[in-house]
């Protein structure tokens, strides 16, 4: 935010019906609320993940517009969210082909729609792999009447959909879908673990993650020289990813086993690139004090 105050100055946040809210804090008069969406889904598609806000990197704003002067109150930033829900049983047998977007917001504009998105493209997938191009054009531009504002991948299992935050780091964007299982008595289903780049929702170049769980980032993390931009779980339905220091963890949701008791089946810790980043480390802390009365 502009300046560094401390403050919140916008919160964002999704509706059942697919549109997504930005609302700005920064104003001192009193304050009714949005007159419409940052972005105007399809009300097939809700949105019942909280969305995940990082700084748009130089690679979007150096084409991107930016509001500059007095119109300067915030950062550009993308936000991140996907389609979807899992709140009853009905819904686990819904197949809407749901999405996973990434938004450009100067705070320019309110009421987009798909149309002014570009659509992500798979240019090598599996039944357990998937990558994306890594250089797409959104279409990005300063120009009024072509501008773009982001992108969006199709999610294309059938009933896959996003119900948890992705997590954005070092201009990566990590997020999982799950495909539920279908009976009103079974916890199980599967999934898949997602990572992409912030700027147009493309697999990265070089090994990003350890996709086939050997140890290392080495050439059997990617095809082509580019990262697995997805990998489908062996069973469980992953949860929202994690990270620490250079290990990503995504919990798993499974039935448990009736011949064989014990805590829940999940992923090794998978190791990613740890990159290069001025914030690592300690960045804050809270120090307490003994109660006195």
């Amino acid at each position: 935010m502009i300046p560094q105050d401390g403050k919140v100055d916008l919160v964002y946040a999704g509706d059942l019906y697919g549109n997504l809210w930005r609302f700005d804090l920064t104003g001192s008069s009193s304050w009714s609320g949005p007159v419409k969406p940052l972005f105007k889904g399809d009300k097939t598609r809700p949105i019942t993940a909280i969305p995940a806000v990082g700084v748009a990197p130089a690679s979007v704003t150096d084409f991107a517009p930016i509001r500059t002067g007095a119109l300067a109150k915030t950062y550009p930033v993308m936000v991140f969210f996907g389609s979807g829900r899992l709140l009853a049983d009905a819904d686990k047998g819904a197949s809407i082909i749901n999405r996973f977007y990434g938004i450009y917001d100067d705070g320019s504009k309110l009421g987009l729609t798909e149309a002014d998105l570009t659509e992500q493209q798979r240019t090598y997938s599996t039944a357990t792999a998937r990558v994306y191009q890594n250089d797409l054009e959104v279409g990005y531009t300063r120009s009024a009447g072509a501008t773009k504002r982001g992108w969006y991948i199709t999610l294309p299992d059938d009933g896959e959909r996003v119900i948890d935050r992705a997590l954005v780091r070092k201009g990566l964007v990590y997020f999982n879908t799950i495909i539920p299982d279908t009976s009103t008595c079974d916890a199980g289903g599967k999934g898949w673990e997602n990572v992409v780049q912030m700027s147009n929702g493309g697999s990265a170049k070089g090994a990003q993650w350890d996709y086939n769980q050997n140890g290392s980032l080495d050439a059997g993390d990617t095809h082509a020289g580019l990262s697995f931009a997805g990998r489908k779980t062996a069973k469980g339905q992953p949860g929202a990813p994690q990270i620490i220091g250079d290990q990503l963890f995504s919990p798993l949701t499974d039935k448990l086993s009736t011949a064989k008791k014990g805590p829940r089946d999940h992923f090794k810790n998978t190791k990613i690139a740890s990159g290069s980043s001025s914030t690592s480390g300690r960045i804050s802390w809270m120090e307490l004090q003994p109660r006195t009365d």
